[in-house]
């Protein structure tokens, strides 16, 4: 349900600003206790602080520069620009997220068909020879 309702709150211009004012510190925070999650370091200075620069870093950067494009989008077009942008975040969600899982799929059928092709060229070697 909370999905369906951030979904829907990036077509309405005021509330995906609202929105992201909350969004924006929570993205930091899940990024820095993801990021630590993935350490494997013994100090928890160091830990924390690698985890808050690089997770954290990270997922900040990209949530500041989504909310900066909607701000701009809000600014220049009144509003009117937000569903567009909303949709192209969208559809840019999916797509990433089905190259993510397909990608691998990929790899092993590519990896697949180039080793038919030398063993199928090694063949026609051996048999010419």
């Amino acid at each position: 349900m909370a999905t369906v309702l951030e979904f829907a709150a990036y077509y309405i211009p005021w509330l995906d600003n609202a929105l992201d004012l909350v969004v924006t510190p929570a993205a930091v925070v899940a990024g820095t206790l993801l990021g630590t999650s993935f350490l494997n370091i013994d100090s928890p200075l160091l830990s924390w602080g690698t985890g808050l620069m690089l997770g954290g870093g990270s997922a900040g950067l990209i949530q500041a520069g989504t909310s900066l494009l909607r701000l701009g989008s809000t600014a220049t077009t009144g509003g009117l620009g937000n569903p567009v942008v909303a949709t192209g975040e969208n559809v840019a969600s999916v797509g990433f997220s089905l190259l993510a899982i397909f990608m691998p799929l990929v790899g092993v059928i590519v990896l697949g068909l180039i080793v038919l092709y030398f063993v199928s060229r090694m063949i026609k070697k051996t048999k010419i020879d």
